[in-house]
């Protein structure tokens, strides 16, 4: 069916990326701990320092819980994320991190003392995190980011399987950078700031995925589907396309079989709209 669209694709691969290989990992820690590690020691919060690089027995400090962060399966990592979330902010739970975000896009006057207050105790460590982190430092580096892509192999948008997202470079220069994915944080790194560099969660997709549609979008591994936990190849779920009245050229969905978090994913990615938008176009020029 090509060169007309990857409408018609196997759906197969649709939310799903392979595992990365312990040679990538080994790589990918191996570029990005010494940087991490001098961002944290050097941030001037010890409550931060203290719970990312704790001091050992002789002095020195423990990278540990840095390597969860940064190559941990989806699992370990959040699990360390959350535990070192409470040891930076004593008394920290999600639901109070949520009514913080809520507080932060209220109106300065309009906000309650409760709201002042969760502000006053997250706001600042939480941009500092941001900034430990060092998310647009280190994929601000083209040669980075483009290594990333080019290890996680996708052709195709994850979420949508719809838009090609090849990672294209034609030599070890800045300008012979050309194209690559944009990398989707599959936990906000806004919300999940120890988990800005995790491996796991980086996940290549296409700007209307990344940008438009998903954002800054709650997911959970109980309600929507990680592609690095997928390990289903055949979707609940199927695409018709209908060629008559009183549905003139429309590309529909058939969610009859579709498990409830494929329903959410289906929901989150508007992918019934989207691919709508190719009904009277490739749908019907291949019909």
């Amino acid at each position: 069916l090509f060169p007309y669209t990857t409408l018609f694709r196997s759906i197969d691969i649709m939310w799903k990326l392979d595992q990365p290989s312990v040679r990538e990992l080994d790589d990918y820690e191996q570029k990005l701990m010494k940087g991490l590690y001098g961002r944290v020691v050097g941030c001037g919060d010890s409550s931060i320092v203290d719970a990312l690089v704790p001091q050992t027995p002789s002095g020195g400090r423990d990278k540990s819980i840095l390597k969860i962060l940064l190559r941990g399966s989806v699992y370990n990592s959040y699990t360390e994320s959350e535990r070192r979330m409470g040891r930076i902010f004593p008394g920290y739970s999600r639901a109070e991190l949520n009514d913080y975000f809520k507080a932060l896009h209220t109106k300065a006057g309009s906000r309650s003392p409760l709201q002042q207050t969760l502000i006053g105790k997250y706001q600042a460590k939480m941009e500092t995190l941001a900034k430990v982190m060092g998310y647009k430092e280190v994929f601000g580096d083209r040669g980075m980011a483009y290594k990333v892509t080019e290890w996680k192999g996708a052709k195709v948008c994850t979420y949508c399987n719809r838009s090609y997202i090849f990672t294209i470079s034609t030599g070890k220069r800045y300008k012979d950078k050309i194209a690559r994915p944009e990398l989707d944080h599959w936990y906000p790194k806004s919300k999940y700031p120890l988990l800005a560099l995790n491996y796991y969660n980086l996940i290549p997709s296409c700007s209307v995925c990344n940008s438009s549609v998903k954002g800054s979008t709650d997911f959970d591994v109980a309600t929507h589907i990680h592609p690095y936990l997928q390990k289903k190849f055949n979707p609940g779920f199927n695409f018709r396309y209908t060629p008559t009245a009183p549905q003139w050229e429309q590309v529909t969905l058939d969610v009859q079989q579709a498990t409830q978090r494929e329903v959410a994913m289906l929901d989150a990615f508007k992918i019934k709209e989207v691919y709508n938008c190719h009904a009277d176009l490739e749908a019907k020029e291949l019909y």
